[in-house]
């Protein structure tokens, strides 16, 4: 999978440097953050960490301080080892966060992300165990038994608690669309990885209904199974 993202990647970058080099000729400032944070995730999946950090600071001078930016910062400084660095870049991603208003529970929540970027898996693990335990909303707990559930079972960590934890967050969900196709998508990849082909693919066809938008991982494990 991760080979077929790469090659998948690298097909990409002409086309992401284009667009910047078309940006760069009309003057600059395309304060579309998601170029930025897009371009320099390619450059990092293909190894090339220096036009990775030049195109965040390209990023972050016409966008200062903006979080997903420094996100992506982080997940680069703990994939080459400076967990200092990392860290830095963590304390300031929240820090930026918290100033536009993002509520506490999403920003641990994403910082959980950003060590699933890194493949600090316990990490991860750690920040949504924590937020499982502590969390008293319920229409928000599965979001993050969901992701959960998934970084165990698409890692291969303990493919059975990750099931657990989808029929758990099955039971909370309220029938929000985008949750169900991310649950149904992570069971099946779960029943698959069981043996249960069958029953997997169902699950997989039936996220792949829900799902609102393309999701490259989804279409490459329904094609596998």
């Amino acid at each position: 999978g991760n080979l077929t993202n790469m090659k998948a990647t690298e097909r990409a970058m002409p086309m992401i440097e284009k667009a910047l080099e078309i940006d760069k000729s009309w003057g600059g400032g395309w304060d579309w953050v998601w170029i930025y944070a897009h371009a320099g995730g390619a450059y990092h999946e293909t190894g090339q960490h220096s036009k990775e950090n030049d195109t965040y600071e390209l990023g972050l001078n016409i966008l200062p301080d903006n979080p997903e930016i420094i996100a992506q910062q982080a997940i680069c400084a703990f994939s080459l080892g400076d967990t200092v660095e990392g860290s830095n870049y963590i304390a300031k991603y929240r820090s930026t966060s918290e100033s536009e208003g993002l509520e506490d529970y999403w920003i641990n929540f994403y910082t959980g992300l950003l060590y699933v970027g890194a493949n600090k898996f316990e990490k991860a693990i750690d920040y949504y165990q924590d937020l499982i335990a502590h969390e008293t909303q319920n229409n928000q707990d599965p979001w993050c038994e969901w992701q959960l559930a998934y970084l165990l079972i698409d890692n291969e960590i303990d493919v059975k608690e990750g099931l657990r934890l989808i029929d758990e967050s099955f039971k909370k969900n309220s029938g929000y669309a985008y949750l169900l196709a991310n649950l149904h998508h992570a069971k099946g990849w779960g029943l698959y990885k069981l043996g249960e082909d069958t029953l997997a693919l169902e699950h997989l066809l039936k996220g792949w209904e829900l799902r609102p938008y393309f999701d490259y991982d989804h279409f490459l494990q329904i094609k596998e199974v």
